[in-house]
């Protein structure tokens, strides 16, 4: 890992782009009050970018990953869903590759629709923007604040997009893109057809 921050650090100092590639998934156990779920992510490749932005090789981490980790997802069993889980998930594998010390691009997988959606392009009122607002005193903005609030898990989407956010505004990207997952059930099951993707699920 050291010594992929050295190279990614180097690349930059060249003009050249190092993209971290993660994969999270998240899972649901039971129903009703005995529902629990759960969250894995790990770093299964690093991207290199040419000069021109035209090209780019992917290299495989040895060994199958350099980062991952993994958790139980917070919260009552009435908040417990699918898609809370995968949510939690693309959170952790974010805040695991920065805090790690990772400054540049990076491309967060999973096989959820609704989070891919929502990690991609959702935007969260700054609530540091206006302080204490009430609806007495700023009616517009309190409305506002509220409606950020309306999100599905937006406990976990704001904090999502805080780091999404923070990591964006020191140059880098972060994108999340959809990729199949269960490739066990769509290719061959001795996985000679399977993409590193795949391996990395």
């Amino acid at each position: 890992w050291d010594s992929l921050l050295a190279l990614a650090d180097e690349r930059r100092g060249q003009g050249l782009r190092t993209t971290l590639l993660l994969l999270s998934d998240g899972s649901v156990l039971g129903e009703g009050f005995d529902a629990s779920s759960s969250y894995g992510w790990v770093s299964y490749a690093t991207a290199l970018t040419d000069d021109k932005q035209s090209e780019r090789t992917c290299v495989e981490a040895e060994g199958g990953y350099l980062l991952a980790g993994g958790g139980r997802v917070a919260g009552p069993p009435e908040w417990t869903s699918s898609t809370r889980a995968e949510a939690t998930g693309l959170l952790a594998a974010l805040i695991g590759a920065v805090s790690a010390g990772w400054q540049d691009d990076i491309e967060l997988r999973l096989d959820n629709d609704t989070a891919v959606g929502r990690g991609g392009g959702l935007q969260i009122e700054d609530c540091a923007d206006y302080g204490h607002a009430t609806a007495e005193d700023t009616p517009s903005t309190a409305s506002s604040l509220r409606d950020s609030l309306k999100t599905e898990n937006s406990d976990i989407w704001t904090e999502f997009v805080a780091w999404r956010d923070r990591h964006r505004d020191t140059g880098a990207t972060v994108s999340v893109i959809w990729h199949p997952g269960h490739p066990e059930r769509r290719k061959r099951s001795d996985g000679t057809d399977w993409d590193m993707e795949d391996r990395a699920i």
